[in-house]
């Protein structure tokens, strides 16, 4: 299970501490050490079927210590869950830009069957930055009529009965669900109505989950780096775009003997296959993690910069012959 955060420091990290816990009590505490303002992490842990509470501390160079909130996560190996995106967007995916509005679809599994119903978005990432779910103002509440001084400004509410009375005011309320937000933000008295954000996230027979995110502006540009992290019944799954639909390559596959192999870090790969690349190389680009599980054999390897991590596991290694 590979436990993931992003962190920004305005001095310098330290360390990074994970601490899960199961009914019985602390079962895991692994602490890393980081360098940098900003950091992409992973930490890879083996755990066996059970509920967990998890949470990591983060300390900084002037030993400044932050303790993030409590997740839950629950393991049942008996049971297969998968999240698969289907459609990452209309249009051209390599033409997309930061600031456009784009829709992610995808599903999300139990032994092969959709789930339909209670799905939580966690996060999108894009070119390793978290992209922003777009949302929808509605407005709620009950509407003051009394607030409003002319016959046109009444008669945006349709529920409103304009009054040719010595004083000019609407004689009944209104039904706040008539107006528009624009008008429930101007016309509608502080205490009697609301303007409340809805995710743009549902669920469509037939077409699966679909959820709208708005693209940073960080630099890149095509969709190589999407990252999609939901959850359903405590059961957390994530994949990137590479893992069904290729834009501009698959950067964790091995390139094969001889080739250059540059793994895009923002991709989140897991390599667990063997790999010779003879006389390439290999190198990496983008900010975030790769999961070394198996070998990697090569005659040069790149440095992954300060805003990138190579975990290397038990099961894995990188020989620079």
């Amino acid at each position: 299970m590979n436990f993931t955060a992003n962190i920004t420091d305005d001095i310098n990290l330290a360390n990074v501490t994970l601490y899960i816990y199961n009914k019985t009590g602390l079962v895991n505490q692994t602490t890393e050490t980081y360098t940098g303002t900003e950091k992409i992490i992973g930490i890879v842990v083996t755990l066996l079927d059970d509920t967990y509470t998890w949470f990591m501390e983060v300390r900084d160079a002037a030993n400044n210590l932050f303790t993030s909130e409590n997740r839950t996560l629950t393991i049942d190996t008996s049971v297969v869950y998968a999240l698969d995106i289907t459609d990452p967007t209309t249009g051209d995916p390599e033409s997309v830009t930061g600031g456009d509005n784009i829709t992610i679809t995808f599903d999300f599994t139990q032994d092969g069957a959709n789930k339909t119903t209670d799905v939580t978005m966690e996060n999108v990432t894009i070119g390793g930055s978290f992209a922003d779910i777009v949302t929808t103002s509605s407005c709620t509440g009950t509407l003051d009529c009394s607030v409003y001084v002319a016959e046109d400004t009444c008669t945006n509410c349709s529920q409103c009965d304009w009054s040719e009375g010595g004083a000019s005011s609407c004689t009944n309320d209104g039904d706040c669900a008539s107006c528009s937000t624009g008008e429930c933000d101007t016309n509608c008295s502080a205490a009697g109505c609301s303007i409340s954000e809805t995710e743009q996230f549902d669920y469509f027979a037939g077409t699966g989950w679909q959820v709208n995110v708005t693209v940073p502006t960080n630099g890149f540009s095509g969709l190589e780096d999407l990252f999609l992290n939901a959850t359903w019944g405590g059961f957390s799954r994530w994949e990137t775009e590479t893992n069904s639909i290729d834009f501009g390559g698959d950067t964790c596959t091995c390139a094969g003997l001889n080739n250059n192999w540059e793994i895009d870090l923002s991709d989140f790969c897991n390599i667990n296959d063997a790999c010779d690349l003879g006389t390439g190389t290999l190198s990496f680009t983008g900010n975030g993690f790769v999961n070394c599980n198996a070998k990697i054999e090569t005659t040069n390897m790149g440095d992954p910069g300060s805003l990138g991590t190579i975990n290397i596991n038990s099961s894995g290694e990188v020989i620079v012959i």
